[in-house]
């Protein structure tokens, strides 16, 4: 195992939850270990969704497919209250109870084990779009953007240790981030990284690493992300 010699650190701060404007639907597989907490997602009111029936398990009609997946929302919602409490930027999963979903449109959650910590990928066909960790406290939630500082250490990780063949490959190279993994010590996660030509079967065209790393607050109201190992998968 390679030991990372280098912190990258982000810092944003807390957003408190408010009343949500609108309903939204909760994902499948995004729950905390409680229950109480998961990602929905929502759109504008003009697109006049039935909300109510969606959650009673009932198909409604959707807008216009293309101007409708554009503006869908996805949150960090309390189940419980009821309550948005954070937006999860740049991502637009989406799925209707009879199973349909947004085309290439794939949402990845991972939760500590006491339901404090919550790291949320949004990924299209061949690459990650957005990355974000969550930390829920009394006082909101604070949140931090991890997919670019995930990126730009690992690339400068393979340009050290792959050499010619990761640096003349590196500006056609997909970035995707899966099987995201929370660890025992609360605030810890594992994810495979995955670098690739989209679409070619050659083995030089493709670089895969374990990532791990932790959330780390610095206050209540500021987290950080802490790149911990890098590995061979």
């Amino acid at each position: 195992m390679h030991r990372v010699a280098f912190c990258l650190l982000l810092v944003v701060g807390i957003s408190a939850g408010v009343c949500a404007a609108g309903p939204f639907v909760v994902l499948e597989n995004t729950s905390s270990p409680d229950g109480r907490y998961a990602f929905a997602w929502a759109a504008p009111e003009k697109y006049k969704i039935d909300w109510a029936a969606l959650n009673r398990g009932e198909m409604t009609p959707l807008p216009n497919s293309d101007d409708f997946a554009d503006a869908v929302i996805n949150y960090l919602v309390d189940v419980k209250d009821g309550k948005i409490l954070a937006t999860f930027r740049g991502a637009q999963a989406w799925r209707l109870p009879d199973g349909s979903h947004g085309n290439h449109r794939d949402l990845e959650v991972a939760w500590s084990p006491n339901g404090e910590f919550a790291v949320a990928i949004y990924s299209l066909k061949w690459q990650s779009e957005s990355s974000q960790g969550f930390r829920i406290t009394p006082a909101g939630v604070a949140t931090v953007e991890i997919g670019k500082p995930l990126e730009t250490a690992w690339r400068q990780h393979l340009s050290k240790t792959a050499g010619q063949r990761y640096k003349q490959r590196a500006d056609s190279l997909a970035i995707s981030f899966g099987e995201l993994k929370a660890r025992e010590t609360n605030g810890s996660f594992a994810v495979h990284a995955l670098a690739e030509i989209p679409k070619s079967a050659s083995e030089d065209d493709a670089f895969e690493e374990k990532l791990v790393f932790t959330l780390e607050p610095k206050t209540e109201a500021q987290l950080s992300l802490e790149i911990r190992d890098m590995a061979k998968s």
